[in-house]
């Protein structure tokens, strides 16, 4: 198909800490943060540009910066749906149960 002509670049982190108690342990926090790198195209407008061909270009770069900002937007929501599940599990008998329901909540959003 056709391909746009931006590009976002994501990178999430994820970083749980786990309190134990004696006989369960549980996800103490959780924070996940998305770096996001936007990648736009650029036109290097000469001084004689025709009116029609600046407007184009006007109105497509900011069709395209608005299509990769709604990434970053979709991103962001992810990265803080993904906290919201991991701060709502319930305690686990210990450590190991609760990283591995860690993982799978991670896996499934």
């Amino acid at each position: 198909g056709m391909r746009h002509p931006g590009a976002t670049q994501m990178a999430f982190t994820t970083s749980v800490s786990y309190a134990e108690k004696s006989n369960s342990c549980g996800i103490a926090d959780a924070n996940v943060t998305v770096k996001v790198k936007v990648i736009l195209p650029e036109w290097r407008r000469p001084r004689k540009a025709d009116a029609g061909v600046r407007l184009f270009w006007d109105t497509l770069s900011a069709d395209i910066k608005r299509h990769e900002d709604r990434h970053v937007e979709i991103a962001k929501n992810h990265a803080r749906e993904l906290e919201d599940a991991l701060k709502a599990t319930y305690p686990r008998k210990n450590c190991q149960e609760a990283k591995a329901k860690a993982a799978e909540i991670a896996a499934a959003i």
